[in-house]
C-alpha cells in the first residue's frame, strides 16, 4: 500500500460530544480529506504547535520531544494498520 503524506486542513468543536473535536487531515499532494474525532486535550496540544504559543510548563509532547532532541532521534514516519473489529491505532 502506498503512503500518503497529510497535513492539518482544520479543526472544529463538535455538538455531540461536547468535549471532541473534528480534525481534518488533507492530503499534501492531493485533494482527499478525512476527517477524525480527536478528545479536547489532543485538540489543545495541535492547537499550541500550530499557532507557536509557549505553555508555562510542558505538555505531554514537549516532553517527547524534548526527550527526543536530547537522544538525537527523529521520527522517521507514522502510519495506521488495521486492527480486530475495524478499529485502529498509530505505529510511531
Amino acid at each position: 500500500m502506498d503512503e500518503i503524506e497529510l497535513k492539518v486542513h482544520d479543526m472544529s468543536s463538535t455538538l455531540q460530544p461536547a468535549d471532541a473535536y473534528a480534525l481534518v487531515l488533507e492530503e499534501v499532494n492531493g485533494n482527499r480529506k478525512l476527517p477524525i474525532i480527536i478528545g479536547s486535550l489532543e485538540a489543545q496540544a495541535i492547537k499550541v504547535v500550530m499557532m507557536g504559543y509557549k505553555m508555562p510548563r510542558p505538555l505531554t509532547l514537549s516532553l517527547l520531544q524534548f526527550q527526543r532532541a536530547e537522544r538525537k532521534g527523529r521520527v522517521k514516519r507514522r502510519s495506521s494498520r488495521p486492527l480486530e473489529k475495524s478499529d485502529s491505532h498509530l505505529i510511531a
